[in-house]
């Protein structure tokens, strides 16, 4: 769970990118990545715009337009008749915070230069008959450096399809994401190149009434992967389930509550040396959240409790089995304040020391003080189902 890379976004982008968000101001929820990390970071567990990233056939009810304003980035998701298309910019994900951190650990130059960006990723997403409907995602992203020595290069490309079945009080949302890792060095010869790199993961959610404003979320998502550097080969496997609760016990109140079980393992061997097999586990992690609409104003707190148990095992030289565990558990808090112009939203998440050196209120930095140190603006689209 490593902190997000900086994305830099080109002037134009951004401008384009606002003109959009301006044209759609004339047409008629969603949600913020700062809304879900101020109720515990855990997006599966709400229902809200970003979960068009993970289940792309919601794409046909959860339009809307959003820029995240500080980390550059920003995308719209436009519907259209029976569907609904949408385009992002320099949107980060996990994959590829994960992806670059893996390259950073070879330790090779010149792949430690590279730093892979996001570029594109489309969406889009069709009503059949009844209440079903299907999407389709495609993302891209890829670094490359070309010197008179030589050239490195890698890539990540995405592909999603998802599948939504049943009405809003009894759902199922259904995705499979493919992953293509593409990494080479041209500098050495013969020429290095990944050897290995394709993750297969299959997400599931449901979505059920169980009460009067109450809706039970259960999550599931396998993932099995291979990434390694010829000659070594790498495999990863993840398991993650988890069962959320979500009460609105009035309109202007929110509370959800949910436990999410992660285990990953991998598994990284090379004609060279040892094999290497890891694991981590949260047993489990507690994720909550509340927020509040007062007027125009809503005000958000939320936390993640997670307990993480590792294990690595390795070969030494005498052929023993060297075995290591640790133990980790922490916890963070977060609050949050948006606030509401009709169908338009600005969202932040607290800073902690926003009164130290200031204080701030919109700006200042994610350490040292500013109350929307990280500003998104969202417009949303339609009031289709959800």
């Amino acid at each position: 769970m490593g902190s997000a890379r900086p994305v830099h976004a080109t002037t134009a982008t951004s401008a384009l990118l606002a003109g959009a968000l301006v044209l759609c101001l004339a047409a008629a929820g969603g949600a913020s990545p700062n809304r879900i990390a101020a109720l515990g970071g855990e997006s599966r567990f709400l229902l809200d715009a970003t979960n068009v990233h993970e289940y792309p056939a919601l794409a046909v009810s959860l339009g809307h337009a959003g820029l995240e304003l500080y980390d550059e980035w920003g995308g719209a998701v436009l519907p259209l008749g029976r569907g609904a298309v949408g385009l992002y910019a320099n949107r980060p994900s996990a994959p590829l915070r994960r992806y670059n951190a893996w390259i950073d650990a070879l330790g090779l130059r010149p792949l430690a230069r590279l730093d892979v960006q996001p570029w594109i990723e489309a969406v889009a997403g069709l009503r059949l008959d009844g209440d079903r409907a299907v999407g389709l995602k495609l993302c891209h992203a890829a670094d490359l450096d070309e010197t008179a020595a030589g050239e490195a290069s890698a890539s990540l490309s995405h592909v999603a399809a998802g599948l939504r079945l049943g009405p809003g009080h009894r759902r199922v949302d259904l995705a499979l994401h493919l992953r293509r890792y593409r990494l080479r060095d041209r500098t050495v010869s013969p020429s290095r190149r990944q050897s290995d790199g394709d993750a297969l993961a299959l997400q599931a959610r449901g979505r059920w009434q169980v009460g009067e404003g109450l809706l039970a979320v259960p999550v599931v998502a396998v993932e099995t992967g291979s990434l390694g550097l010829a000659p070594a080969t790498g495999e990863r496997r993840r398991l993650q389930v988890g069962l959320a609760l979500n009460a609105r016990p009035t309109a202007s109140v929110l509370a959800v509550a949910g436990l999410l079980v992660d285990h990953e393992s991998t598994r990284q061997e090379s004609p060279a040396g040892p094999r290497l097999d890891q694991w981590t586990a949260a047993l489990p992690a507690l994720v909550g959240g509340a927020e509040v609409h007062v007027g125009s104003l809503t005000f958000r707190a939320g936390l993640r409790h997670e307990a993480v148990r590792a294990q690595t095992e390795s070969l030494n030289a005498g052929g023993q089995v060297v075995r290591t565990r640790t133990f980790d558990a922490g916890m963070r808090t977060d609050v949050g304040l948006g606030m509401v112009f009709g169908d338009l939203r600005l969202d932040g998440v607290l800073e902690k020391d926003f009164l130290r050196d200031g204080p701030h209120f919109i700006g200042g930095s994610r350490r040292g003080g500013g109350l929307f140190a990280n500003l998104s603006l969202e417009y949303l689209l339609g009031r289709g189902s959800r």
